[in-house]
């Protein structure tokens, strides 16, 4: 198991709301003394435990969980690579272990172009989807913690703004089909 440098008031402090401790996905940073960084495979395991959520909403919502499903993929390709490169240095290092390692080591490899534009596909572009995939699914969360208001309409306040903005024609008719066969709130 990774050292992760807690002490168990802090330990403590990082559990979620199931009582298990978040403390397994962080590492070192190696850097500034007690600072922790999030690891990438906790980051796609925590990811996986979406998908029951989004099956409830309707089998129509399948093109967004294959959306899902391949950017997890691509964040594991580039893992694996880097992982592999690693192996091959005289020194190896920890670096890919951890989210910001990850980033920073693909960021000097010059892949993404200048101006911030990152290049697909990308352990920075499937985390960028991953990250609005989240948002969406937790704006949606919340708007069905108000009372009376329906699984469609609160599909609808999340998508528009976190995915719409940045789905091409084709994915946002898909979503109008899902959004049309999600089930009445009683049903979900």
């Amino acid at each position: 198991m990774p050292r992760t440098g807690l002490t168990p008031a802090r330990r403590a402090l990082l559990t979620h709301a199931g009582g298990e401790s978040v403390a397994p996905g962080l590492v070192d940073s190696g850097g500034v003394a007690g600072e922790l960084e999030l690891r990438v495979g906790a980051i796609i395991e925590a990811f996986a435990t979406t998908r029951p959520v989004v099956e409830v909403l309707g089998p129509n919502l399948i093109l967004f969980l294959k959306n899902d499903e391949g950017n997890v993929r691509k964040l594991r390709k580039v893992w694996a690579k880097q992982i592999d490169e690693s192996l091959g240095q005289a020194e190896p290092h920890n670096r890919c272990a951890s989210l910001r390692g990850l980033l920073q080591t693909e960021s000097a490899s010059g892949i993404h172009k200048a101006g911030g534009v990152l290049a697909d596909p990308s352990a920075a572009i499937a985390l960028l989807w991953m990250r609005r995939s989240l948002q969406f699914l937790v704006h949606l969360l919340h708007e069905l913690c108000e009372p009376g208001t329906s699984v469609a309409a609160a599909m609808r306040a999340a998508y528009d703004a976190h995915l719409e903005p940045y789905h091409g024609w084709v994915l946002k008719q898909a979503y109008q089909v899902a959004l049309n066969s999600v089930p009445k709130r009683e049903e979900a």
